[in-house]
């Protein structure tokens, strides 16, 4: 049997705030990556709004992206 895994809006809203400042990136900037707007990015970021799945996938890619980005820059 699957097991399930559950995790609260506010985890991801954390990751996603995380991610975008470790890049040292604007919401503007990091919305426009993500194909929103800045609105939008912001309430996924405060864990007002849900992350739907597709923000969710590029969420991982784009953070392994942000993280790759960050450490070449050093």
């Amino acid at each position: 049997m699957p097991s399930t895994i559950l995790a609260d809006n506010a985890y991801f809203a954390r990751l996603l705030r995380d991610a975008r400042r470790s890049a040292k990136l604007k919401r503007y900037d990091a919305a426009k990556m993500f194909g929103i707007e800045q609105k939008q990015f912001a309430r996924y970021e405060r864990g007002k709004q849900l992350l739907p799945a597709h923000i969710l996938e590029k969420l991982f890619y784009y953070g392994f992206v942000m993280m790759f980005a960050r450490r070449r820059n050093k």
